[in-house]
């Protein structure tokens, strides 16, 4: 897993079985456009998931959480904890 300039930010699922959940980008593969996500719960730091960048939607960036994880202190409770923050979801149609 190589450093990416997406670690540390948000990112909801589009495709897959985990649409609709948000994960926390946590590194890059060697292909392009894909990146390793964790949610803390099942998907955790130490088995994080390789997806496309075409089936996530990136958010903003949590404080500090790239950082950490370049040092190494990020811990699957800080995901849990950077995952439940709210992330904008768009509005139904008609409202």
């Amino acid at each position: 897993m190589l450093p990416s300039p997406l670690s540390g930010r948000l990112a909801m699922a589009t495709k897959g079985r985990e649409a609709g959940r948000c994960f926390l980008i946590v590194g890059a593969s060697d292909a392009d456009g894909r990146v390793y996500i964790a949610d803390g719960r099942k998907r955790r730091l130490s088995e994080p998931k390789l997806k496309s960048l075409r089936h996530l939607v990136v958010y903003g960036e949590c404080e500090g959480a790239a950082e950490r994880m370049s040092a190494g202190t990020y811990t699957d409770g800080d995901i849990r904890r950077a995952v439940r923050c709210p992330v904008p979801r768009e509005m139904p149609k008609g409202e």
